[in-house]
């Protein structure tokens, strides 16, 4: 028995709808007041999230840099 039995991992579909729940957060505070430097940045990360997205409908996996 691996330890990866004891310790099963959430499926793609589990992590997805983990993170659209997250995005729709963000998306909800995207137009309070943020400072430029904020703003700059989530517009960068969506960017990010769209490229990752775009590798695993692909098929091509996630890659990518991670914070």
């Amino acid at each position: 028995m691996s330890i990866s039995d004891l310790h099963p991992q959430p499926s793609p579909a589990a992590l997805l709808a983990d993170a659209v729940a997250s995005v729709r957060v963000a998306a909800e505070a995207f137009f309070a007041a943020q400072s430029d430097d904020d703003l700059v940045a989530t517009v960068e990360l969506v960017e990010q999230a769209r490229a990752a997205l775009a590798a695993v409908q692909a098929g091509g996996g996630g890659g990518g840099r991670h914070p």
